[in-house]
């Protein structure tokens, strides 16, 4: 089993490399990401329409719904807290602890770990 430790702010997560059934799930909001403007600023920067926008969206709340909460290993992922001491102390997380500014990270950073490359994304041998 592939996983990946992302890091955090508030704390590191370790997730599985989505696969099988919720590997298709979360591909399939990937391909949603895809602008369908071509449209550019003067940087060469793809220029969002405002249905681009709402894909985006629709496909991370959908992603933290079907896909993290099957990719998430709850062994190896932490939270941050300083205690009443000031101590620094690592707090087992879940799920539902994941705070949503952390859910948002982690679905960028996977959706940036997709590995279909170029014109030619498979091959026949």
């Amino acid at each position: 089993m592939s996983t990946y430790t992302i890091e955090t702010a508030n704390g590191s997560y370790k997730l599985k490399r989505p696969s099988g059934r919720i590997g298709a799930i979360h591909f399939s909001l990937m391909i949603k990401l895809e602008p369908k403007s071509k449209e550019k600023d003067k940087d060469g920067n793809v220029i969002l329409s405002p249905a681009d926008e709402s894909r985006h969206e629709q496909a991370y709340q959908e992603w933290c719904e079907k896909v993290l909460k099957n990719i998430l290993v709850t062994n190896g992922s932490y939270l941050t807290e300083v205690n009443a001491k000031g101590v620094e102390q690592k707090i087992g997380v879940t799920y539902d602890d994941i705070p949503g500014e952390d859910q948002y990270m982690l679905f960028m950073a996977i959706a940036s770990k997709m590995n279909v490359d170029g014109d030619e994304p498979f091959r026949f041998v």
